[in-house]
């Protein structure tokens, strides 16, 4: 059940009537380039009013997604945009209290420090869901760690400290050891 009923869309009701309004102060490019990422936090978070959970802009606006755009904001010196944004969501949402205060709460870090969202063992498991994977958790001592296991490759993350490790393996059968060391070669440019 929904925790929020709200009438306007974020994505097409609050961003892009802000971004209207910044239409003659920034590129152009810059606007598609906001309004594409905010899309993106809507496919992987849905958010949208049109059959998705309004409520989960708050977890958006608490997502590494969230903290990339702003940082790419920053680093333009553009910030006002996002601030009336933000400012927009909140007086609109007025009637959800969790993303009003969530919106609210981060016009204030725009000029401040940006600190990354912490990112936890949970995150990433519901992050490889939602790519389709079927992750397991694996206790290996002390250590938590999340394995995928196909047909063709496994992955095993750890996280310590915020620091992903990580091991990807991949199988395959080759008639040529050429093609084996080309693979690996590759593999080992990532």
């Amino acid at each position: 059940m929904r925790q929020c009923a709200a009438r306007k869309d974020f994505l097409r009701h609050i961003v892009n009537r802000v971004l209207m309004d910044y239409a003659h102060k920034m590129p152009a490019r810059v606007l598609e380039d906001i309004k594409e990422r905010i899309g993106r936090g809507e496919d992987k978070y849905n958010f949208s009013v049109y059959g998705g959970d309004p409520g989960r802009i708050a977890e958006y606006l608490s997502s590494e997604e969230w903290f990339d755009l702003v940082k790419y904001v920053r680093s333009i010196g553009m910030t006002g945009v996002l601030e009336d944004i933000l400012k927009a969501l909140a007086e609109e949402y007025r009637e959800c209290p969790q993303i009003a205060s969530k919106a609210r709460e981060l016009v204030g870090t725009l000029g401040g420090k940006l600190e990354a969202p912490r990112l936890t063992l949970n995150q990433i498991l519901n992050r490889l869901e939602l790519e389709g994977l079927r992750p397991e958790v694996v206790e290996r001592g002390e250590e938590k760690v999340v394995v995928i296991k196909d047909a063709y490759a496994s992955l095993e993350i750890a996280l310590s400290e915020e620091v992903i490790s990580y091991t990807i393996c991949k199988k395959g059968k080759s008639a040529t050891l050429e093609a084996v060391l080309a693979l690996y070669q590759r593999l080992r440019e990532l």
